[in-house]
């Protein structure tokens, strides 16, 4: 049976759209980057005072409803937010974690090189 050609295209450009978004973060590329229009509507639909200024003209139902996206706006950023300190603080651990052990080679090679002044003062 052989595969319409759209079909096939389509299907190959759906596998390397996801393959790409799936794998964006190993290629440095921000979750940030891909955030839709629709979100960064929000974020600005979503301030305090508009919220205010916006549910004093629309029905209880329809204010509802916005406050309910908005919660749920505000949910996802804070969890990308909190996943955002998590990858921090494991950054900084790693880091700290290096800066250890450059101190413990550091203090090894002041060591070694006090018994190497120590046989050149005796040598003398």
């Amino acid at each position: 049976m052989k595969i319409p050609r759209a079909i096939f295209s389509a299907f190959f450009v759906l596998t390397l759209g996801f393959i790409f978004f799936a794998s964006a973060g190993d290629f440095g590329i921000s979750p940030n980057f891909f955030i839709s229009a629709q979100e960064e509507d929000l974020g600005e639909t979503c301030q305090l005072e508009k919220i205010e200024t916006a549910c004093q003209s629309l029905e209880p139902s329809q204010c509802r409803l916005l406050l309910e996206k908005c919660e749920a706006y505000y949910a996802r950023e804070s969890a990308r937010i909190e996943a955002d300190i998590n990858k921090t603080q494991k950054e900084k651990q790693t880091l700290q974690n290096k800066v250890n052990t450059l101190k413990n080679k550091i203090k090894n090679l002041d060591y070694q090189i006090g018994k190497v002044v120590q046989r050149l003062k005796v040598n003398l």
